[in-house]
């Protein structure tokens, strides 16, 4: 939890994110994935706003603040899905794996190649 915004849910809007918290402040245990889509004039405020130059990358956080506090951040829920933190390198790897065991072009050949690693 520590390396993600968590977010509390009032139905299905979000309304806090807390920005990697120690997990005995995290006000949930639903994490923010990285992936949003913004309404077209998202792109206008967040330059105008907060620009790259100042902050030195795009604060998606901020905007995510602006329209909670505005019209509203509605969340998906994806806990039924496969989950994967590309930023942890152990974890980016595993990613593939499963992805190449998942894929029938590629899974018999694979499971072969690490059966084969694992003797």
């Amino acid at each position: 939890m520590s390396n993600y915004g968590v977010i509390e849910l009032e139905g299905q809007k979000i309304s806090q994110i807390v920005e990697k918290p120690d997990i005995d402040d995290a006000p949930s245990n639903k994490v923010l994935c990285g992936r949003y889509i913004f309404t077209i004039d998202s792109k206008n405020l967040l330059l105008e706003k907060y620009p790259v130059n100042v902050f030195g990358e795009f604060q998606t956080i901020e905007l995510q603040k602006h329209w909670m506090n505005g019209e509203g951040l509605i969340a998906v829920d994806m806990s039924d899905y496969q989950w994967y933190d590309s930023g942890n390198p152990l974890a980016w790897l595993k990613s593939q794996i499963d992805y190449g065991l998942r894929n029938p072009d590629y899974s018999k050949q694979l499971r072969n190649w690490l059966e084969s690693r694992l003797d």
